[in-house]
């Protein structure tokens, strides 16, 4: 019998040669998600903490209904949340695609899984781009790379678009570098192509833009140099997906908002928070707007008139603090980033489209500052972490030059897995920035559960301090769950009584966290 160690590395060798490489794939990223996945509940207790994730779910929720909007409660002011229109109809502010994603795993009351499943389908994405753009090699490091960096890690604890668009705009690379180089086939791996960004553009029609921009130039370019019938018809099929995809949110934009080209983001920002809009010299523009009634003084006070330099200097911010979240630190980031722009001069010509799709993300993101960008405010360019960590890869591999394929790629593995384990411990802390609201969410729900009301109304009274990353107005589309959150409206609370004939009543006072029962 062969010793432990010589099997290790003659087994796995043999495995991940060749055709067999599926089978790195396969165990890699079973072992990173099972162990993100746990990290995901530690972190998370898969409960909503931000507004966010609250209209994401109400969302889909809403689409398990078989409707796209829900109409307003006759009190609806009762039941004003963040990122909620409630100005007629009920529904998220939000683009379609990423609740059409959450649909199926809030069917099962399981919605957390979403992220954590959408980390696992990137994983396998990344290698199998990453092997087509630059080779097998490069491949098994970018794995590793992508899956323990800390920016990804943590979007799976989150119920945010982020992870699933990266998955999509990556599929939409893999089809592009397919149609680039086959011979065959070339019409299919286009529509491929132009079906994944129209789901990108479904889900974060902003960030699809700038990174299909260079592509988009690039392919054009292609088929200028070719002038070919065929590659006429392909751009033509390619226009057609496309143009599909913008049919497609038009159509969301009606359904919603009265209007093709008026997003629901647009309307919900009209409506609660005017200065929150795309674009410059926002308090010039929307002031008439900000002196509206339903207008929430304290969020759109959040956000900031900036001009176009301020617009630049954010940029510099965000992409510091992309660099800081990709690696764990500044310094490792900073080191492995200037590594990458030394070596743009690499023969392996994937390394530019990457570079410019990194520059065209941060571009069009330029006109849209806000506080909250400075910090996590990264995540906006979170979509090109991948391609950038593939690139780097790329770059790692040149610089140490040729590496054996044998028993290097068995302690790749090993070493991957045992960074996962030091990465995960490192980011123990990197989400307690939302601890507060988990936990008050999680002590809420707990207290109610305590008073043995079979149903009951909460009205909730907020603390002058509270923060608007968090909201517990949390309530299903149809207003019928066992437990129902209302905004604290003084005198005006027993109007709700005729609606909830069978319930019981009591008010949450957040500065003392105590449970008050309320007599209507």
């Amino acid at each position: 019998m062969s010793p432990p160690r010589k099997w290790w590395s003659s087994t796995l060798d043999s495995r991940l040669r060749g055709n067999d490489n599926h089978i790195f794939v396969m165990i890699f990223t079973l072992l990173a998600t099972t162990l993100v996945g746990f990290y995901s509940y530690y972190s998370s207790y898969f409960v909503p903490a931000i507004h966010d994730e609250m209209s994401y779910l109400f969302q889909a929720r809403t689409f398990l209904l078989g409707r796209v909007v829900n109409l307003t409660h006759p009190e609806r002011l009762f039941f004003d949340a963040y990122h909620i229109i409630n100005e007629g109809i009920f529904a998220s502010k939000y683009f379609p695609g990423f609740a059409l994603t959450l649909v199926p795993f809030e069917f099962f009351k399981m919605p957390y899984l979403n992220p954590v499943f959408f980390y696992g389908l990137q994983l396998a994405i990344v290698f199998f781009l990453s092997k087509e753009m630059f080779g097998l090699r490069t491949a098994y490091l970018a794995v590793p790379l992508v899956a323990f960096s800390p920016q990804i890690v943590i979007q799976s604890c989150f119920l945010l678009s982020h992870l699933s668009s990266a998955c999509f705009l990556l599929l939409f690379m893999y089809g592009f570098v397919k149609w680039r180089k086959r011979k065959s086939g070339r019409i299919l791996w286009i529509l491929f192509s132009g079906f994944f960004w129209g789901l990108a553009f479904l889900t974060r029609p902003t960030t699809a833009v700038g990174i299909a921009f260079p592509i988009a130039v690039m392919i054009l370019w292609c088929a200028s140099k070719e002038r070919t019938r065929r590659t006429f018809q392909e751009m033509l099929m390619w226009g057609a997906v496309v143009a599909l995809s913008i049919a497609a949110y038009g159509i969301y934009n009606k359904a919603v908002t009265g209007s093709y080209t008026k997003t629901p983001f647009e309307l919900y920002s009209e409506i609660h928070a005017p200065y929150h809009r795309y674009g410059f010299n926002t308090w010039e523009k929307y002031r008439d707007e900000a002196n509206g009634p339903r207008v929430d003084r304290r969020m759109n006070e959040y956000y900031h008139n900036h001009k176009l330099l301020d617009g630049f200097l954010i940029a510099g911010a965000r992409l510091g603090f992309f660099i800081e979240w990709i690696f764990p630190g500044v310094a490792v980031g900073l080191f492995f980033i200037l590594i990458w722009l030394i070596e743009l001069r690499a023969k392996n010509p994937w390394h530019w489209p990457i570079f410019c799709i990194f520059l065209s993300l941060q571009a069009i993101y330029v006109p849209h500052w806000y506080p909250g960008l400075i910090g996590f405010g990264s995540n906006y360019l979170y979509e090109a972490s991948a391609l950038v960590l593939m690139a780097i890869a790329d770059t790692l591999v040149r610089a140490v030059g040729n590496i054996p394929s044998g028993r290097w790629r068995s302690y790749l593995f090993v070493g991957g897995f045992c960074l996962a384990v030091s990465s995960v411990m490192f980011l123990n802390s990197t989400s307690q920035w939302v601890s507060d609201g988990r936990a008050l969410k999680i002590y809420v729900n707990g207290i109610v559960e305590a008073a043995h009301a079979e149903k009951a109304v909460v009205f909730v009274r907020y603390a002058e301090t509270h923060n608007l990353d968090w909201d517990l107005i949390d309530n299903v589309p149809t207003l019928d769950s066992a437990v129902v959150f209302a905004r604290d409206r003084g005198a005006e609370n027993a109007k709700l009584k005729k609606y909830f004939p069978n319930y019981s009543f009591f008010i949450f006072d957040e500065s003392s966290l105590s449970l008050i029962p309320l007599a209507l």
